[in-house]
């Protein structure tokens, strides 16, 4: 019995990918600005009857800018070619950067928690 079997070339994509540091550390940066924006929306919701509407929604504006901008950061880091050594030390600390903002807009939720619940639950 004889067996034919035939070997085909498998076509190759090349993919090539690019360092994209510099576009992770704008976007670092865009998080910063979306970070500080929520800080302040937070800061100025007060939960007032006149004032609900276009606080709640500058609160979830600025919250769905933070979200856009983590997954726009993961993606451009997870797309990118390996970083330098260099370009590596700047995202960190670029992100180290981000710690104060972001527990600043943490101390900021923490203090209108009970202001939030009671909007949430005021028809109750």
């Amino acid at each position: 019995m004889c067996h034919l079997s035939a070997r085909f070339p498998t076509p190759t994509t090349s993919t090539t990918t690019q360092d994209l540091a510099p576009q992770l550390l704008s976007t670092i940066a865009d998080l910063n600005t979306a970070v500080t924006s929520l800080t302040s929306a937070v800061n100025a919701f007060d939960g007032s009857l006149l004032g609900l509407l276009p606080q709640s929604i500058a609160v979830v504006a600025a919250e769905t800018k933070v979200d856009v901008t983590i997954l726009k950061a993961t993606h451009i880091a997870a797309s990118s070619a390996n970083f330098t050594a260099d370009e590596s030390t700047q995202v960190v600390d670029t992100l180290a950067t981000q710690i104060g903002p972001i527990q600043d807009s943490l101390n900021a939720l923490k203090t209108k928690v009970r202001i939030f619940v009671g909007v949430l639950y005021m028809d109750q």
